[in-house]
């Protein structure tokens, strides 16, 4: 809750700003559906961003978005990359059984994969503008549990503010 209110507090001081400097951006994809983002525009054509992630596990990623077009632009980020279920076991109950307890373990025992990344956004109104992205992730990161390692994907969907 606290990293809520956080990241709402930033939204009304980013807003507030005349110099748009700051910008907020609030996502959700395939792995995480709440993505709340504070970016800090480094020069016209770079920003520094953080996100917080939270989804079928939670996590945290920061960093550097360099623009190549007035639409397009390419991301490198350290942090949580993506997500691992517990691998299935069998057991007596019946198959049933089974493939009901592997579902609802899937949901529900995620564990993050924590790594680099990178992904690649299309900006439906522009970088320099507010509105729609569209951001494909490609990440290759450790499982905290597991500590085995393996590439991720993702697409995410955010509006900024």
């Amino acid at each position: 809750m606290k990293q809520t209110a956080i990241f709402f507090l930033a939204y009304f001081v980013c807003s507030a700003s005349t110099y748009a400097k700051y910008h907020f951006a609030y996502g959700l994809g395939s792995t995480f559906i709440f993505m709340p983002e504070i970016s800090y525009s480094i020069d016209e054509n770079s920003n520094i961003f953080a996100q917080y992630r939270w989804g079928m596990t939670k996590g945290y990623a920061i960093g550097w978005e360099r623009k190549f077009h007035d639409n397009f632009s390419a991301s490198l980020l350290y942090g949580t990359v993506g997500s691992d279920a517990k691998p299935c076991e069998a057991s007596d109950s019946g198959i049933l059984v089974d493939t009901a307890v592997c579902a609802a373990n899937t949901f529900l025992t995620r564990n993050a994969a924590n790594g680099f990344g990178t992904s690649f956004n299309y900006y439906f109104s522009g970088y320099d503008h507010g509105g729609f992205i569209l951001k494909g992730e490609l990440g290759y990161g450790e499982n905290t549990v597991l500590n085995e390692y393996d590439v991720k994907t993702g697409i995410y969907l955010f509006y900024k503010f």
